[in-house]
């Protein structure tokens, strides 16, 4: 059993690094996708460069998070992931990450336009999804025992949790020494079938997260 450990939408002024110091723990790296707004602030920004030297790869989840992209006007969803990426500057490592929004970790054609998408390759970027959602912000101290369930019922797992003040990092610990008894290898490497793109090149799951013109022009506009 493989795990990928992601976490969505910080950094956040002290769940950040109480994350931090539960993975220094227990020697587990995990991939920190990013708000644009958030390392804005010179602060936050701190925090993402603890993340990179502590070991932990760093990506690029969009700039606001107030939409998916394909529910965004082509020029304000490329400026979504290239504020961010300038504000990444040196923490993107030798791999550019972008994780899209999927909204309560939705896959599908709302997530890009085919001109926004186009940017994404052509910045050379890895699109990384999902197939394991800890659905944490729904119920914060109900999470634990599902996530591990599925978690157990496949080989190679990405979670998504969040770094936010919900209070689910709370049960991280548990969780994480859960699956370490049952022998899980933590990594930061991506199984293809998360991938709708490496390096720039689309794999088949692009088919299902870019729009076509008729789709995203029948699209709910305000992100559902």
């Amino acid at each position: 059993m493989k795990i990928t450990l992601t976490f969505d939408n910080g950094p956040h002024p002290t769940v950040t690094y109480d994350v931090l110091s539960i993975l220094a723990a227990r020697r587990i790296q995990a991939i920190f996708f990013v708000l644009g707004k958030n390392i804005a602030n010179p602060l936050l920004r701190e925090i993402a460069i603890a993340c990179k030297d502590a070991g932990h790869r760093i990506g690029n989840h969009s700039y606001t998070h107030d939409a998916p992209l394909g529910h965004m006007e082509d020029d304000v969803a490329i400026d979504e992931i290239a504020g961010t990426d300038r504000l990444l500057g040196e923490l993107v490592g030798d791999e550019r990450l972008f994780r899209p929004v999927g909204r309560k970790g939705r896959i599908g054609s709302h997530m890009f336009r085919p001109r926004t998408w186009d940017f994404l390759c052509a910045k050379r970027y890895t699109c990384v999804l999902w197939n394991c959602l800890a659905e944490e912000w729904i119920d914060p101290n109900d999470w634990l025992q599902r996530t591990v369930e599925r978690c157990r019922a496949q080989e190679w797992s990405v979670v998504v949790l969040h770094d936010l003040a919900t209070g689910a990092i709370d049960h991280l610990a548990e969780f994480l020494d859960i699956l370490i008894a049952d022998g899980a290898q933590f990594t930061l490497d991506l199984p293809q079938d998360c991938l709708a793109s490496r390096r720039g090149i689309a794999t088949p799951l692009a088919n299902q997260i870019v729009a076509t013109k008729n789709e995203f022009a029948r699209q709910d506009p305000t992100g559902g």
